[in-house]
């Protein structure tokens, strides 16, 4: 995935700093025990509209897998709300 394990190791300690218990040991990885569940994202009223501003960009100027995407993550927020 192109990710350096530098940004790893601080992504685990960020899950374990917020309460999040994971085990590893140097050569078998780490595994995060269930039960665990990230606080819900919420944004502002601006945010949110800067947000689906963005997608809309995106689905319109954006190569196929972008576009595909953004007007994916836009109709599941519609959903939501």
């Amino acid at each position: 995935m192109a990710v350096s394990l530098r940004t790893l190791y601080r992504d685990i300690a960020s899950l374990k700093a917020q309460g999040a218990e994971i085990d590893g040991e140097p050569g078998l990885g780490d595994v995060l025990k269930s039960g665990f569940v990230l606080p819900p994202l919420m944004f502002s009223s601006a945010e949110i509209e800067a947000l689906m501003l963005g997608m809309r960009w995106v689905a319109d100027r954006g190569d196929p897998v972008l576009a595909a995407g953004a007007r994916d993550a836009a109709a599941r927020w519609v959903r939501r709300v």
